[in-house]
């Protein structure tokens, strides 16, 4: 049986010693700053993430694309061409182009290869619950799991990861088409903080809203204490932007409400944090199957 690796993007936000210690193959992602492309390299470069939140702070512009299918191929090809598979848990299909690009450069390599077996699954996650997937499928290979019954897994456990964020600077999701700008306008004014939510499809979708980071911060134990069974059993993830406080108290507060086994806080990236913004809080927990 040939050996399989576990591939995702940077938009899984993973920790990049923990894929190295682990033999997850990682395609960069890109972003731009003030005029100037970069690669998100899962934190290696810590600084450069500060800095950037700092700047968006300042006012700096960012924007974020996918990169080409050959460079996908490229990828996969450096993996395939030594005669192993690959599995790759890729960002939402709703929130760019990376899914389509990377089957598309799936059937090149299969054309190329046409022993290997080369699995792209549409995580319909981003950030760390898209990341929460990649350290399911490492723990399954682990155990000795086939390629066939990962892929069978991540096809399940993608709607059962739920992710929910809030944002300080409502700003940020008008310039992403999520909020008019009457809306974030007045939603500034009053301290409104929207709750969003990754749906069924893989969507952002702002589904509430409460007055003051606090109570976002409570809206959020609320819902993993109705939606997250055997919380003491699950570790649960909390990203941050540049919002440590934040994320200390919402750590805080989840176990005392919810016990869970581990709450383990993570910085957010460039990729995602381009929409959202500097302040941006978030949750992500394996619970109830999305809506």
């Amino acid at each position: 049986m040939r050996e399989f690796v576990i591939t995702t993007d940077s938009d899984s936000e993973i920790p990049y010693d923990y894929a190295e210690k682990n033999g997850v193959e990682v395609f960069l992602m890109p972003y731009t700053f003030n005029e100037k492309e970069y690669l998100f390299d899962c934190f290696k470069n810590m600084a450069l993430v500060r800095e950037f939140f700092q700047g968006l702070k300042e006012g700096a512009k960012t924007t974020t694309s996918a990169r080409s299918p050959h460079e996908i191929y490229e990828f996969f090809k450096d993996i395939v061409s030594k005669g192993k598979d690959v599995i790759n848990i890729a960002l939402s299909s709703k929130l760019s182009n990376h899914y389509i690009y990377a089957c598309m450069a799936r059937d090149d390599i299969l054309k190329e290869y046409p022993e290997a077996k080369v699995a792209v699954i549409d995580s319909i996650n981003i950030c760390i619950a898209q990341g929460m997937m990649v350290f399911e499928a490492v723990e399954m290979k682990r155990a000795g799991k086939t390629l066939e019954e990962v892929v069978e897994r991540m096809e399940k456990l993608k709607s059962l990861v739920n992710l929910y964020f809030t944002v300080d600077d409502l700003n940020f999701l008008k310039r992403g088409g999520r909020v008019s700008g009457a809306a974030a306008a007045v939603g500034t004014m009053l301290d409104l903080k929207p709750i969003i939510y990754c749906d069924k499809e893989g969507k952002l979708v702002p589904i509430d809203k409460v007055k003051g980071k606090k109570k976002a911060i409570k809206y959020f134990v609320d819902r993993m204490a109705e939606d997250c069974a055997e919380a003491e059993k699950k570790s649960i993830y909390i990203v941050e932007a540049e919002c440590e406080e934040d994320a200390k108290l919402l750590e805080i507060m989840i176990r005392e409400r919810s016990n869970p086994r581990e709450v383990i806080i993570r910085p957010m990236g460039p990729v995602i944090g381009s929409h959202t913004g500097p302040g941006a809080l978030g949750l992500c927990f394996i619970g109830v199957e999305r809506i």
